[in-house]
């Protein structure tokens, strides 16, 4: 199961690596256009990394007695808004793009040829070069959006609260590095409600953390040089569940956010061509940590879910309403 996590959250910042990460270089020709390209091309990946990362957190509006538990493994994915599909970048100084735009990560698999022409500020021939823009990944997706794994423990405290958390050591798997980590608090509400909580009914509220760092090494770029990946998610929620023998139907309303960033570091050499005379001349140039890209996502959320109580074991499924709609499935080992 370790092996299936690692796995399955390697996908995240990942995915699409034939389209993004190999040959990243040939982006990097574009200079500082090519921080504005790749802005626009995984911003949808981060903010359904984010909305996806959020999701799972609670099954049930029922907090555990005292050393209870659930252990939970869940799937959910954030699906992509189609106006994210495409994006129009601004700012290019280098670099032609065509009207309608260039396709985001989750867009059309076709990748488009740009011509990048770089000033050289004197009476020399301008530095010019080629580069193949990358198509989306949408092929290579059966939905819309970023699949999340999530693996969690859930333990009833004292004062009718329980703890969630969700662990994952630094791990190195096929050059990748990684860690994850997240902690929730599930606190009843229903115990302030007087004789209500002698009803099925149950309240609560959420609020959760989670934090997830990646670095991925680019060895055809040369020695030293990786893309890191960091992602800080947050939630806060109001539960309500009608918990039945056999079934639990449940909400929420609340908020969810974070924040991720991706850097290409280390050192990289890229090749421009001069016409001179009529003939062809290479120049080289190198540079270092070229890119810097930061994501924000945050929106109200409403969530409805069902799940299915049997003898230690409750199977659910949930879709929340936000920026990029989520829904999730899983299924919890639980306990008191």
């Amino acid at each position: 199961m370790k092996k299936w996590l690692i796995s399955s959250l390697l996908m995240l910042p990942l995915l699409a690596q034939a389209q993004l990460f190999d040959g990243i270089e040939t982006l990097l020709l574009a200079k500082e256009d090519a921080e504005i390209l790749l802005q626009g091309y995984t911003q949808p990946l981060g903010k359904s990394l984010i909305y996806g990362q959020n999701t799972g957190w609670a099954h049930t509006a029922k907090t555990h007695k005292p050393l209870g538990f659930d252990f939970t493994i869940g799937a959910g994915v954030s699906l992509v808004s189609d106006l994210d599909l495409r994006f129009i970048p601004k700012g290019l100084r280098y670099t032609e793009v065509p009207q309608n735009g260039l396709p985001t990560l989750f867009g059309e698999a076709q990748s488009q040829p740009l011509a990048v022409r770089i000033p050289t500020g004197s009476n020399t021939p301008d530095l010019e070069a080629d580069l193949d823009f990358p198509g989306g990944a949408a092929s290579d997706l059966p939905v819309q959006g970023m699949p999340t794994p999530t693996v969690q423990l859930s333990v009833g405290a004292w004062f009718n609260t329980d703890i969630i958390v969700r662990y994952l050591p630094e791990t190195n798997l096929e050059g990748t590095n990684l860690g994850l980590w997240g902690l929730g608090l599930k606190h009843d509400l229903t115990q302030y409600l007087g004789p209500l909580d002698h009803l099925p009914l149950n309240v609560s509220v959420l609020a959760a953390r989670s934090q997830m760092d990646i670095r991925y090494d680019l060895p055809d770029a040369g020695a030293g040089t990786y893309v890191d990946f960091t992602m800080s998610t947050y939630t806060l929620q109001v539960l309500g569940s009608l918990d039945f023998p056999i079934i639990s139907v449940y909400g929420a309303l609340g908020y969810s956010g974070g924040r991720a960033e991706l850097g290409m570091i280390g050192s990289y050499d890229l090749t421009y061509t001069q016409n001179i005379g009529g003939v062809d001349v290479t120049q080289s140039e190198q540079i270092k940590d070229p890119i810097q890209l930061g994501y924000k996502a945050h929106s109200a959320l409403g969530t409805l879910g069902l799940r299915v109580n049997l003898p230690l074991i409750k199977i659910y499924g949930q879709y929340s309403l936000q920026e990029y709609q989520t829904a999730s499935v899983g299924v919890a080992l639980s306990v008191r």
